[in-house]
């Protein structure tokens, strides 16, 4: 339920897209987020297989919030963002990391054995 109102939120940023005739940007944009529900949805059987997807979850999140939160703060037309979307997205990436620490560790760094 709160990927759906994330994937919302998101599609919401892109009706101005719209309105200028670009229909294609939100249906692409909601395509690959609906894509990654789905085999995020596959990977929590089992996270601990899939700790790329995860990861890559949880840092796509933290990053497209950082950006986001900084382009509303320098545009104040999308301050909106402040409240909504920029919010869930860190949410998600904190329980993500929660429940799988493993995949907040960055996959490239090694443990001292």
């Amino acid at each position: 339920m709160l990927w759906g109102r994330v994937t919302y939120e998101m599609m919401e940023s892109y009706w101005p897209a719209v309105a200028c005739g670009d229909v294609e940007a939100p249906s692409a944009i909601f395509a690959i987020y609906a894509t990654l529900g789905v085999f995020l949805l596959i990977a929590a059987r089992n996270p601990n297989q899939h700790l790329g997807l995860v990861s890559f979850m949880i840092w796509s999140s933290i990053v497209r919030g950082a950006v986001m939160a900084v382009q509303s703060v320098q545009n104040p037309i999308h301050v909106h963002h402040l409240y909504g979307d920029i919010p869930a997205l860190f949410i998600i990436a904190a329980v993500l990391a929660f429940l799988s620490p493993q995949a907040f560790r960055l996959p490239f760094t090694k443990r001292a054995a």
